[in-house]
């Protein structure tokens, strides 16, 4: 419900048009940070108590997950509100709680999940110095994972933290939806506004990519070796990575090469334990992308069996 009301505030301070000049102007007590007597930051304050509560007090009862949902969330929103400083703080606090109260290992490889899903959206809002610690702290733990095989998938995820095509507000979008769905009395309220203009950090880091692909191979090679003597199989990675590779070759990053992409799919179709279904959907995939028009050139020179 906190949440609900921190979009609505944010919502009705955007600048409406209105009058015959058709002019933007702000909702009432807007440049306070108030709609109708009501702070957004009272809302996060209020949000960060009740987080921070759950989480003391339910902590042994499984209350830490929901703590960090709450904290992951309530940062979202409050970069959006164009409160850097308070998201950055509630992304901290879940980075806490994760170090902190989390230490099962499936439970931690869900948290980072959420977390990495977390910061592919908060491109707004951030000093370009805070964003790169928190990444740096998501990548660090993802590869800190006890599991080999959790340490490839969580670094795989990690690597599109550092190459980001879509660059659309996402308070735009926020707000397409919020008139759609609105009732007929919020929807004369939120009409005509428009999203006041917020720095916006697109990463493109084609060297950060390389090296959580990497990493993430290595993890891979390591999750094999480990299941080796046990009659275990973890070749299914190498076409989790395949596919990162793909998507990133794709996109045009520069540091993922043809030869990269032409060894993994060798290893892939060496390897018997990987279904063989997935592994032909995957090469016929490639073979598509040769016969297509603008994409066929570059994936000429890939070489698929």
């Amino acid at each position: 419900a906190a949440l609900r009301l921190a979009r609505r505030l944010r919502i009705l301070a955007y600048p409406q048009k209105q009058g015959d000049d058709g002019e933007p102007v702000a909702s009432p007590g807007a440049e306070k940070g108030k709609v109708g007597g009501v702070s957004t930051k009272k809302v996060f304050g209020l949000l960060h108590e009740m987080a921070s509560a759950f989480w003391e007090k339910c902590s042994d009862q499984n209350g830490a997950p929901l703590a960090l949902k709450t904290f992951l969330c309530a940062g979202e929103s409050a970069l959006l509100s164009g409160l850097g400083a308070i998201g950055e703080e509630f992304l901290t606090k879940a980075f806490e709680v994760y170090e902190e109260s989390i230490s099962e290992s499936q439970a931690q490889y869900n948290a980072l999940a959420l977390i990495t899903a977390a910061l592919q959206h908060v491109r707004l809002g951030l000093e370009k110095d805070s964003l790169e610690a928190l990444l740096h702290k998501a990548t660090s733990c993802s590869s800190s994972l006890l599991k080999k095989r959790d340490q490839c998938l969580a670094v795989l995820r990690a690597s599109h933290l550092f190459w980001q095509d879509d660059v659309t507000d996402p308070r735009v979008v926020e707000l397409e939806a919020a008139v759609a769905s609105a009732s007929a009395d919020q929807k004369a309220e939120y009409e005509g506004r428009s999203v006041p203009p917020i720095t916006m950090h697109a990463t493109k880091d084609g060297e950060r990519v390389m090296q959580c692909l990497k990493r993430a191979l290595k993890s891979a090679k390591a999750a094999e070796q480990q299941l080796a003597g046990r009659g275990g199989s973890s070749s299914d990675l190498y076409l989790a990575a395949l596919q990162e590779y793909m998507y990133f070759y794709g996109k045009g990053v520069s540091t993922v090469n043809a030869s990269d992409v032409t060894a993994l799919v060798e290893l892939v179709a060496g390897e018997e334990n990987i279904t063989a279904s997935a592994r032909e959907r995957t090469f016929a995939h490639i073979k598509n992308l040769q016969a297509s028009g603008e994409a066929a050139e570059r994936w000429a020179a890939v070489a698929v069996p």
